[in-house]
């Protein structure tokens, strides 16, 4: 009796040619078409077509197992022997490899042992074949981290049966790789957003500079600097003199360019550190760290030379247009920020209610004007 067929099955592996694929037939067996080709999840156009590496030091038993996987659709490849099977498992990257576990030289758990060392072999789906079924034998094929095993004679429903399972697990590690793959260009889609967010949410929409809220921060954080010996902090507040009467007589699009080029003129006379920012409507402000109450003025006075110089000529405007400032620095009785800001503004009153067109240091007097 010949419960198994093993006769039969031993003339189909005689019979069957013996297929060795090449480095150049052996393309990936599993491709993702791109989804904006489809209009479908890049998981569901992944080819079914499984690569399976048969392992076997037996010529009959390699070509009966390479016989049947062909038949059930998988792209096979053969390996004679351990050493060669890690060869070509880590040349191929097969989907799934089934092992021979008594071979010379290199047997199953070996090969298991060399393939689970590397990275492309840690991903592979591998069934060792035993003919043995000692708890312990089984045991060490687990340790030795094999997926799956199967007892050998074995039925050809049974090994297929055994790795189409290997199929199922490897389609839901890709899915799980893809989805994590997928997760990841999200968080990086979504901290790319977030970033332009924060970005725009400190920044001015017209001038491009920063905006009030990001003032507000860098001065808080200058002002913070070395808290025990503290440093130079100065502030100058900027307004545009008679700008309604710029919107009034030229319209709010000249008014905007106005703007526009009072902060690029700003911009490109700022020294080091400083950094100008608007605070809203005509009204800009510059942080000073680490520049102390004279240096301060100085710049004030040419940021204001420079946008009479500059701003009416760039604009079209047919007179100068010009701006007044108000500066304050931190002081050994100056208490927080919030109070040099005060300082800063009223100085800016005072320079306005002067006759504007000047720079006022806040606790000086008389005022300073500029040439």
């Amino acid at each position: 009796a010949d419960p198994r067929g093993l006769a039969q099955l031993r003339a189909w592996a005689t019979a069957a040619p013996s297929r060795r694929v090449s480095s150049e037939e052996a393309s990936p067996a599993v491709t993702a078409v791109p989804s904006e080709a489809t209009g479908r999840d890049p998981i569901q156009e992944v080819s079914e077509r499984f690569r399976v590496l048969v392992v076997d030091d037996d010529p009959v038993s390699l070509r009966l197992a390479s016989h049947l996987l062909s038949a059930d659709g998988y792209e096979v490849l053969e390996a004679q022997g351990g050493a060669e099977g890690v060869r070509m498992a880590l040349e191929h990257v097969p989907d799934i490899v089934l092992s021979d576990l008594a071979m010379p030289e290199m047997d199953g758990f070996e090969l298991c042992r060399a393939l689970r060392q590397t990275e492309v072999g840690s991903r592979m789906f591998i069934v060792l074949v035993t003919a043995h079924e000692e708890d312990e034998t089984i045991v060490k094929a687990f340790d030795v981290e094999a997926d799956d095993f199967i007892v050998k004679p074995y039925l050809p429903r049974v090994l297929c049966a055994r790795i189409r399972g290997g199929v199922r697990a490897t389609r839901l590690q890709r899915k799980v790789a893809l989805d994590r793959q997928k997760l990841e260009t999200q968080k990086a889609e979504l901290g790319r957003l977030n970033r332009k967010l924060q970005i725009a949410s400190l920044t001015d929409p017209l001038t491009g500079l920063p905006n009030r809220r990001h003032a507000m921060n860098r001065i808080q954080q200058s002002w913070a600097e070395s808290p025990e010996q503290p440093r130079a902090l100065s502030l100058a507040i900027l307004d545009v003199d008679h700008f309604k009467r710029v919107n009034d007589e030229h319209g709010h699009d000249v008014g905007d360019l106005v703007l526009i080029e009072v902060a690029r003129t700003l911009a490109s006379v700022q020294q080091g550190r400083c950094e100008v920012c608007r605070l809203g409507g005509e009204e800009f402000i510059v942080v000073l760290p680490g520049v102390g109450e004279a240096k301060a003025a100085e710049l004030a006075e040419g940021w204001c030379r420079a946008v009479e110089a500059r701003v009416a000529r760039a604009t079209g405007l047919p007179r100068p247009l010009t701006v007044s400032v108000g500066v304050a620095s931190r002081r050994v009785d100056t208490l927080d920020s919030d109070q040099l800001m005060k300082a800063a503004d009223q100085a800016l009153y005072a320079a306005k209610d002067g006759g504007r067109n000047r720079v006022v240091v806040a606790g000086l007097d008389p005022v300073r004007r500029s040439a």
